[in-house]
């Protein structure tokens, strides 16, 4: 059996009623940090994730990871029409429904086209670690061709046409003779803008744990080693990208644990070695309900915490911002 399948277009799974839409011709807003939606966590984390950075989530599957990426997903696709992403899939858990819907809540006044986002994510369904090497190799592979075709554009763009019909006399002596190398003149490159990547890697958990359970020292060599391949990827052309994991099934003790939460006690599955293998290392947790008063707690979604425990640069450790998820599956502020 092979370890991954052929990436699939989002759109490609799921096609409903056509419906007619107005084109976005917005002009495509770029920006140097990631925007996740909700304020208080782009405040929190100064302005948001970081492209060429590897962000890593350790959450409890209750706890609300992929509804996390998900809302990152529709709130990406929505920021520009040149935006795109693909989803590294182990878990085959994503849920394209759900993500539509979040889409279509999201949608401007004026636009109801939640379909044609889709076309700009792409799907790529693994099943071990192995599988999970081949897709981020075949990412590389496909950024690298864009990257050169985009090089070949404007040599293609300055071709010089003719303006006037020749004679067929002219036209028989221009092809006896040898073309002329014309003198190469130093062409003026065109503008270009580095493109809004998002990968989403879901989750490294899933194929790293029961080679980690199985040889502890080869398995901490096999995830340095798929982290690194990431990462390389993630640096040469600029994405966001966010990988998933488990938290462990034990929980750890208040003085172990990385949170400057008590109340959060978990650890990443793969090991604490995780965190030195990543760029940012967030743990996303949910508030006990002993310490959300009774307003909140009556008819309202969970309040989440995503904290940042490790960072390889900076000095945002221990930041934090508290969210819940909203019906539509979008991010809510909540005030400290």
């Amino acid at each position: 059996m092979d370890s991954f399948e052929e990436p699939t277009i989002a759109e490609d799974l799921w096609q409903p009623g056509a419906a007619t839409a107005d084109e976005n011709e917005a002009t495509p807003t770029y920006q140097d940090k990631f925007l996740t939606g909700s304020k208080a966590i782009d405040d929190a984390f100064e302005g948001g994730l970081d492209y060429g950075k590897v962000h890593c989530i350790i959450a409890k599957a209750e706890h609300g990871a992929r509804e996390f990426s998900r809302a990152l997903l529709a709130t990406h696709l929505l920021h520009s029409p040149e935006a795109t992403a693909t989803i590294i899939d182990s878990t085959l858990t994503f849920d394209v429904r759900r993500l539509h819907a979040t889409l279509r809540s999201s949608l401007p006044p004026g636009q109801n086209d939640a379909m044609e986002p889709l076309k700009r994510l792409k799907i790529s369904k693994v099943f071990d670690r192995i599988g999970m090497m081949e897709a981020v190799a075949e990412l590389g592979e496909e950024f690298n061709s864009e990257k050169e075709q985009e090089q070949q554009r404007p040599a293609e763009m300055i071709k010089p046409q003719k303006s006037t019909i020749e004679d067929s006399e002219d036209e028989e002596d221009i092809l006896d003779e040898s073309p002329e190398k014309s003198p190469s003149r130093p062409s003026t490159p065109a503008p270009s803008f580095s493109p809004k990547r998002l990968l989403i890697v879901d989750s490294i958990s899933h194929v790293m744990t029961p080679v980690i359970k199985n040889d502890h020292t080869q398995g901490q060599a096999l995830l340095t080693s798929l982290l690194r391949s990431i990462k390389e990827v993630t640096q040469q052309y600029n994405l966001c990208t966010i990988v998933l994991g488990e938290a462990g099934f034990k929980l750890v003790s208040e003085d172990e644990t990385l949170s400057r939460f008590k109340s959060c006690r978990i650890k990443p599955a793969v090991g604490y070695g995780l965190g030195y293998l990543v760029d940012v290392h967030f743990y996303l947790h949910q508030l006990p309900s002993r310490t959300v008063s009774q307003k909140v707690r009556a008819g309202q979604q969970p309040i989440h915490v995503l904290e940042i425990v490790e960072e390889r640069e900076g000095n945002r450790q221990w930041s934090w911002a508290a969210f819940r998820f909203t019906e539509e599956g979008t991010l809510e502020d909540v005030k400290a």
